[in-house]
Formats: C-alpha cells, structure tokens, sequence
C-alpha cells in the first residue's frame, strides 16, 4: 500500500462549533467536485464526543457507532476515527491488538493530543493536527494556515445555505410548532371541559359505547 505523505497543517479553532464547520466546509466543498467521499477526524474520547454531538446537532445522521464508551467504562484510553460521508456520521476505534488501522480519507483532521505514533497510519494527501483554544495567531494569516470562519454561518440538516433561507426554514419550523402547541390547546380544553349531561350528547355517547361493544 502506498504511503500518501503529507505536510501536516496546524489549525487552531476557538471551540468545537468551529472545528465542525470547518469540517462541513471541507466535505461539502469537496463533495461538489467529487474529490471527497469523506472527511476523517481522530480524536480521543472527550474531543470525539464533543465532536460527534456538534455534527448530530447540525443535522448529520449516525450511520453507525462502534465500541464507542468512557474509558473508565472499558478502559479504552486511545483515539477514535469518525467518518463524516453521505450516510452520515461513523466511529469506532482506531487502535487494535496489532495497532492503528490506515487511516485513507483524503483529508484527516488529527486532534493534537492525539498519539504521534499514528500519524505513519495516516496516508491522506491534506492532515490538519488540530487545537482548541489558546490559539497564539497574531491575526497575520500570512504566517499561519488558519482558517477564519464566517461567525454568520447557517445551516439546514448539516448543509451551508444563506441566512434568508434558514430564516425562512426557521419560520417554517415555527408555524408548524405553534399550530401543534394549538391543537394540544383544544385537546386539552376537551378533556378538561365537564360532561353537560345533555340528551342529545348521551345518545351519542350510547351510540358509540354500542359500537364499541359490538
């Protein structure tokens, strides 16, 4: 198997919302030319977790989750490979009983707590090792390769789209809340409301309670 050596990229992201829109950018973007099938992050539990929740959170589905727990609950103490794709979100362990497996995305985001003993697994042709915080730039991104992101992002099920079309979903959303939260107030003021005793209401309730036993 070839080896695909990369220059490894340090990129610093505020938090983890951050990281995970950079991340969408990269495989939406290179989706749209076919050159990514997808996008693979190694992390160890804390950070895949975080991770994991900010991609569900934008609308990403779980395609599946392998052997994925606390390492105090299975003492797995290593890192984890997720797979963003069509299908959606995979993880599982990366290190095995004979040591790490491939790692052959075309783009790998490496989280820099992460084991160097790794990174000859990695055979993709972009690696960005990965912070969080205490990002030292000094603004001048001539010396440094990061990225800054458009605070003014907008998402709708994991896909970028412009603010007047999430405004418009989000009314959207809205309305249809509010016509539920509508219906569950006339079923609720049925239910609450005391039987009149009226003739004609216990005929009806005879009729059914006939129906009903029939």
């Amino acid at each position: 198997m070839i080896n695909i050596k990369a220059d490894i990229v340090e990129r610093n992201f505020t938090d983890y919302t951050e990281l995970v829109v950079d991340i969408e950018n990269t495989y939406f973007d290179s989706n749209m030319d076919k050159t990514l099938d997808c996008v693979e992050i190694i992390a160890k539990y804390e950070d895949a977790k975080n991770i994991i929740a900010e991609l569900v959170e934008n609308g990403h589905d779980l395609a599946h989750i392998s052997d994925f727990a606390r390492p105090d609950h299975d003492n797995y103490n290593d890192e984890y490979l997720i797979s963003l794709d069509h299908e959606g979100i995979w993880c599982e362990p990366v290190k095995r009983e004979n040591g790490y497996l491939y790692v052959t995305g075309v783009v790998c985001y490496v989280m820099d707590n992460c084991n160097s003993k790794i990174i000859s697994r990695i055979q993709s042709q972009v690696v960005y090792e990965v912070s969080i915080g205490d990002d030292n730039c000094d603004g001048n991104c001539a010396h440094c390769d990061c990225k800054k992101i458009d605070k003014d992002y907008y998402s709708i099920n994991g896909k970028q789209v412009s603010q007047a079309e999430f405004e418009k979903k989000t009314k959207e959303i809205q309305k249809t809340y509010d016509s539920l939260n509508d219906w569950l107030d006339i079923v609720d003021a049925f239910l609450d409301t005391p039987f009149s005793g009226l003739e004609r209401h216990q005929r009806r309730i005879d009729m059914i309670t006939k129906i009903e036993n029939e």
